[in-house]
């Protein structure tokens, strides 16, 4: 009995086992294969769709040096060290959201102007303080400024009703892509699609990189979300919330919510997104890397840790 055990159905079941572990690979690849060839079906239906993209042209800039505004706390002190140094007047500004109700914005005059999030292309709770920058922006700008946006640009005039003659409005295709990495970049230069998700922060250095500028820098680039995350006694996620524009000097921790549905989000979800964000900044720095770019994160307690980073000394 021992011998038919060890020679016959011992071989038999290792030949069994090895035959499901072939099948299982098999599978496994087909998955993959699938996912790939309904990822490039995706993305070059919605390439073929609109005209609307942003494609790698460098010969369009006035300065090689790009300057990003983001909106964290530390923004203020990351301007006064870039001013210290001198040379400000060769470079150009970005700025995002509602920076333009601050007094920076009228002193910059910021060459371009990022909008990514929902609540500036649909009406959602927050439509009051939209509207309030729709006003700034029309009423405010007297200077050649591109205004860029990730859904349609007629769309967007018809809901924003900015009619600035001042301001030019190009779209990003926000469709994301994370194929192999030399089609990936093809596609990018392309303007048929984008890096992972994140927020305007990412949009913005994606704008710099399609647009041929050298040296893209950041200020403001906190990123400290899970500084103060806690859940409170709704079980509702809570986060501080503080930009470089708000004029209370009091953080409050409030319920972290989708802004088009109003619903709070879970603490597995935001830690998601939060993974998908730094992503990709990391899948930008690789385009541009890939073009000759250089970056520089001026925002000494910034989270980021893709770009590499200035020491301030303010």
């Amino acid at each position: 009995m021992k011998y038919i055990s060890r020679y016959i159905f011992s071989p038999i079941v290792q030949f069994l086992l090895n035959l499901q572990y072939i099948f299982m690979r098999i599978h496994s690849f087909n998955l993959t294969l699938t996912r790939i060839v309904a990822s490039y079906t995706y993305t070059w239906q919605n390439a073929c769709k609109t005209k609307q993209r942003i494609p790698y042209n460098p010969s369009m800039i006035k300065s090689e040096r790009l300057i990003v505004l983001a909106n964290g706390p530390s923004m203020v002190k990351d301007y006064e060290v870039l001013k210290q140094e001198g040379n400000i007047e060769k470079c150009e500004f970005l700025m995002m959201n509602f920076s333009a109700n601050s007094d920076l914005f009228l002193q910059l005059k910021p060459s371009v102007y990022c909008l990514a999030d929902p609540m500036f292309f649909k009406a959602d709770t927050r439509i009051e303080k939209v509207r309030g920058l729709f006003d700034a922006l029309n009423t405010k700008v007297d200077w050649d400024m591109t205004l860029v946006l990730t859904v349609c640009v007629e769309d967007f005039k018809a809901f924003s009703q900015i009619n600035n003659p001042h301001i030019k409005m190009e779209r990003v295709l926000n469709v994301s892509y994370e194929g192999p990495e030399h089609f990936r970049f093809y596609m990018y230069r392309h303007g048929w699609c984008v890096p992972e998700r994140g927020t305007v922060a990412n949009l913005a250095v994606l704008y710099g990189i399609q647009k041929g500028y050298k040296r893209i820098e950041l200020c403001g680039i906190d990123m400290t979300f899970f500084e103060g995350i806690c859940v409170n006694e709704k079980n509702e996620l809570c986060t501080l919330e503080k930009h470089f524009y708000d004029k209370d000097d009091v953080i409050f921790k409030k319920p972290f919510v989708y802004g088009v549905t109003g619903e709070v989000m879970s603490l597995s979800m935001y830690i998601d997104m939060v993974g998908k964000m730094v992503k990709s900044h990391n899948m930008l720095k690789s385009y541009g890397d890939s073009l000759g770019v250089s970056f520089l994160n001026r925002t000494e307690c910034s989270m980021l840790d893709s770009y590499p980073r200035l020491k301030n000394k303010l």
